[in-house]
């Protein structure tokens, strides 16, 4: 990695009632906090150094395979949501172990809005207090494939990342990337959560 960025994100990371978090790597617009523990929501503003994504995004290779037999559906509660939005996620186990998570956001007009595929190390990020109160976020350890598509701002990233391994980064237009097979065809992917959470 001889080149680095500095991205400035806004991470919101979900605790449900199940005990699954959930974090996005460039979420959609913050969700409100709730005042149910069950359902809490921690929000921290973290610099975090990332490659400088290449463009040709058929030179990318996923470090993790895009399993998609099976799938358990599972939902965010209301307060990771905005208001009319229809957010499902499918995650899909090996031997009782997670290996990928794909999770989608429509609007309330059926659109969608953003797309993530995790794939690898699922441990979820969180975020952490320091004893002087300041917040930081804890990244899973282990190698990971991630994709995320924010639609409505127009930007898509795939990355291999973690793992104590050089991070490989790509980005491409929207479009290409929702159709790209080497993602695994994330927009007809999409549309299977849609029709299978519903």
């Amino acid at each position: 990695m001889s080149r680095l960025r500095v991205l400035v994100v806004s991470i919101a990371v979900t605790v449900v009632a199940c005990g699954h978090r959930h974090a996005g790597i460039a979420p959609p617009p913050q969700p409100a906090r709730s005042a149910d523990s069950a359902h809490a929501i921690g929000v921290a503003t973290e610099t975090i150094a990332i490659a400088t994504p290449h463009s040709g995004l058929e030179g990318f290779t996923p470090a993790f395979p895009a399993v998609d037999s099976g799938g358990v559906c599972g939902y965010l509660p209301p307060a990771a949501r905005t208001l009319g939005e229809w957010v499902a996620f499918l995650t899909f186990s090996s031997e009782a172990k997670p290996v990928r998570r794909v999770t989608v956001r429509y609007d309330s007009t059926g659109t969608l809005t953003y797309y993530s595929d995790e794939r690898g190390d699922l441990t979820p990020a969180r975020v952490a207090r320091a004893p002087d109160g300041t917040t930081h976020l804890v990244l899973p350890p282990g190698r990971r494939t991630e994709i995320v598509i924010a639609v409505a701002r127009g930007f898509g990233l795939a990355r291999n990342v973690g793992g104590g391994e050089p991070e490989e980064s790509f980005t491409a237009p929207v479009s290409v990337m929702l159709d790209a097979a080497n993602l695994a065809q994330p927009a007809e992917m999409a549309e299977r959560i849609r029709a299978q959470c519903r």
